[in-house]
């Protein structure tokens, strides 16, 4: 069985360098999030002066709280939105006696992240709970319900994304999905903070008055 046992140790080693490279980025990215926060106020100061270098004095506080609002916003309005949606459904799967309801949670959870309709996953729960054994009463109620938590990111979404930001919702919205497209997960900040930049600084510029002896 020697061919049989190094495939079986090289598809072992693949996954055990896999695992050991996510842990690895993961503590990465607590040391560096330690940093920032240590460092965070001199920071904030450091990037306003940058800021204000490229924008002006006037203009270059109000981008970089754009900035930082963006960022926000897409932690509410995305990932914030994609919890509650998973939360939603988890209490769901469990009320209903559906099995596996935390790993089918933790996917609608990543359904949410990546913009996808949870839909996805409550379909083939509700074929799977009318083929059951429950009555009819309860049946209509859990659909009911999973339609209803299916649907919620439609109603949440506009309250969260983009609230307290210049830059519209769909502005934030269109920036997130198309980073998350090209630059995977930080795609979804970066793609949304370049997106509200550009689209505030052109619309000043739109705005802008730029012959005033016409007017």
């Amino acid at each position: 069985y020697k061919e049989q046992i190094q495939d079986f140790s090289k598809k072992g080693m693949v996954a055990a360098t896999g695992a050991l490279s996510s842990v690895g980025v993961f503590m990465g990215s607590l040391i560096v999030a330690g940093i920032i926060m240590a460092w965070g106020q001199s920071g904030t100061t450091a990037m306003r002066r940058v800021y204000s270098r490229f924008a002006g004095a006037d203009k270059g506080p109000a981008l970089q709280d754009l900035s930082v609002g963006t960022v926000r916003s897409v932690a509410v309005g995305v990932l914030g939105v994609a919890f509650i949606q998973s939360l939603l459904f988890g209490v769901g799967f469990i009320l209903a006696g559906i099995p596996a309801a935390g790993l089918l949670a933790l996917t609608v959870l990543m359904l949410g992240i990546l913009q996808l309709p949870a839909l996805i996953i409550s379909i083939p729960v509700l074929v799977i709970m009318w083929s059951g054994d429950a009555s009819t009463t309860a049946n209509v109620v859990y659909t009911v319900y999973f339609v209803a938590a299916g649907f919620s990111d439609g109603v949440l979404k506009p309250m969260l994304l983009g609230r307290g930001v210049d830059a519209p919702m769909p502005v934030i919205l269109i920036g997130a999905m198309g980073g998350m497209v090209v630059s995977g997960f930080l795609g979804l900040f970066l793609g949304a903070t370049f997106l509200a930049l550009g689209y505030t600084i052109f619309m000043a510029w739109v705005d802008h008055d730029r012959s005033p002896d016409l007017g």
